[in-house]
């Protein structure tokens, strides 16, 4: 019943190791961006980037709520 999402990954650290300086801290699977302290240019992977794990937590709290739905609804049928 889960819908694919776009996870977000962690990009606190860039792949060359520069720290991130520039706001942000987690970016959607396949978007390109860049900071700062680096001035490439990154593809958010997760080859390279790990799921930040408020985003795992949230899709955890959304994956219960759509069970209790789906509960209710099948009471509610009878």
């Amino acid at each position: 019943m889960r819908t694919p999402e776009t996870p977000l990954l962690n990009v606190e650290t860039c792949s060359h190791g520069k720290t991130n300086d520039g706001g942000i801290t987690a970016v959607q699977e396949g978007v390109f961006f860049t900071f700062p302290a680096c001035g490439r240019a990154h593809q958010a992977t997760r080859d390279k980037y790990e799921v930040d794990t408020a985003w795992l937590e949230e899709q955890r709290i959304a994956d219960e709520r759509r069970a209790r739905l789906a509960l209710a609804r099948e009471a509610r049928r009878g």
